[in-house]
């Protein structure tokens, strides 16, 4: 069973009444993509503006380490640090 949440009231968390799912359950169980064939595999939107080009380029682990250590968004930064660099050039 998980432990409740601090930022969840306990009489929200104890109003919450779902059952675990038996074998029955698994074995009944089939990929979305088979019940929904309507919904679309591996189909991703537009790309917001402006597009990016995916590449690949070699940096020192401590670059690599010192951009992830801030967090999500780490390769967004890069990118805008290379842009004010082009654009400083």
């Amino acid at each position: 069973m998980r432990q409740k949440p601090n930022k969840i009231k306990k009489e929200d968390w104890d109003s919450v009444n779902s059952s675990y799912l038996s074998e029955e359950h698994f074995t009944k169980m089939k990929p979305v993509h088979k019940n929904h064939p309507e919904i679309l595999r591996g189909v991703r939107g537009s790309q917001k503006s402006p597009t990016k080009n995916p590449v690949s380029i070699c940096l020192s682990s401590d670059v690599v380490d010192s951009f992830k250590s801030k967090g999500k968004g780490w390769q967004g930064n890069i990118d805008t640090l290379l842009d004010e660099y082009v654009k400083s050039y």
